[in-house]
């Protein structure tokens, strides 16, 4: 939940993060709206934040490093955030997104798909997920096919 916060002229409100609305209390910024923290040796936290209405509303995911790769979870809010998170892992670690998996299907999940198959990330979810986001209006992730079925 965001908190709004008065500025100078009265009739705007603008809203910043704080702590408890950041998945963590040592992350690091990376980019506009964008901040990191490692929680685990190969496993990094990121929120992003984006404005709706007159508060700013955050969102959580996670990064997980392999070798030779690394895979999202979730998208944020938009291109931009994903655009953001996929420049800092190759910068960084120098690998790259291979698969990005949407926990469900609103914005703060997907709305970063449109960025990730731009450099060919593979973007999936449950076949729910991907069906609720097509009826929804809302980017729409690979459905993963035979998911919960017996090999």
């Amino acid at each position: 939940m965001a908190t709004a916060l008065a500025t100078e002229d009265t009739s705007r409100i603008t809203t910043l993060p704080t702590v408890l609305e950041l998945g963590s209390s040592n992350m690091t910024s990376i980019g506009d709206s964008v901040w990191v923290a490692q929680i685990a040796p190969t496993t990094w936290l990121y929120s992003v934040t984006h404005p709706i209405s007159e508060f700013v509303y955050p969102a959580n995911g996670l990064v997980i490093l392999a070798p030779d790769e690394a895979i999202m979870l979730d998208t944020g809010w938009t291109s931009q955030h994903s655009s953001t998170l996929a420049d800092w892992i190759e910068k960084s670690f120098k690998i790259s997104i291979s698969l990005a998996i949407a926990t469900h299907f609103h914005d703060d999940r997907t709305g970063g798909i449109d960025a990730l198959r731009h450099r060919n990330v593979r973007c999936v979810s449950h076949p729910l997920t991907s069906a609720y986001a097509k009826q929804r209006g809302y980017k729409v992730p690979d459905p993963l096919r035979d998911f919960g079925t017996e090999p």
